[in-house]
């Protein structure tokens, strides 16, 4: 009867020695497999999310940049009076790059640029940056406030350009308050 169990179709296997083992390790490679793939995915979707990360950063540091120029703007009356003009003194918030004219007086009135495109200016914000510079060359009626924004430890980088466009008439202080 013995001899009979063997040979039936039930069990055409005569030898069944090792099939476990075969099974394990057939199993065991295709959990592994599939451990690496959810590894390698997640791994994909922290750099992702980096990425997006730096990408906001960067943007939200030019547009610091462009607020803090307009801001300098906005600050050149010092002594109150209503207008930017010969009465009024530098300081370091409203002059940016340092040259001992106030910023709005050097974009819209003398004409002048602050900075370049090649040459711009530094403001930090924490630990991101904003590359600035201001294109005067429409003033009085349209400034153009370029800011390149850049996060610390990459090379992500957005632009942000701001034009600031005035009647050019009787340029003041009251004109950044009427621009577009």
């Amino acid at each position: 009867m013995r001899n009979s169990l063997r040979k039936s179709p039930i069990y055409p296997v005569q030898n069944e020695k090792g099939i476990a083992l075969a099974v394990v390790i057939g199993t065991m490679a295709i959990l592994l497999l599939l451990g690496g793939t959810t590894l390698k995915m997640a791994s994909t979707e922290i750099q992702v999310s980096g990425n997006y990360q730096s990408a906001v950063q960067a943007l939200h540091a030019a547009e610091s940049g462009v607020e803090s120029v307009y801001h300098a703007f906005e600050q050149g009356d010092t002594n109150g009076d209503g207008i930017v003009n010969g009465l009024d003194l530098p300081n370091a918030i409203n002059d940016l790059d340092g040259n001992g004219t106030i910023d709005f007086v050097q974009a819209f009135i003398d004409k002048t640029d602050i900075g370049s495109d090649a040459n711009r200016l530094t403001v930090n914000s924490g630990n991101t940056r904003a590359l600035i510079w201001v294109d005067a060359s429409k003033a009085p009626t349209r400034v153009f406030i370029h800011s390149r924004g850049n996060p610390a430890g990459t090379i992500t980088q957005k632009e942000v350009t701001l034009t600031i466009t005035t009647s050019g008439v009787n340029i003041s202080f009251g004109a950044l308050n009427n621009a577009t």
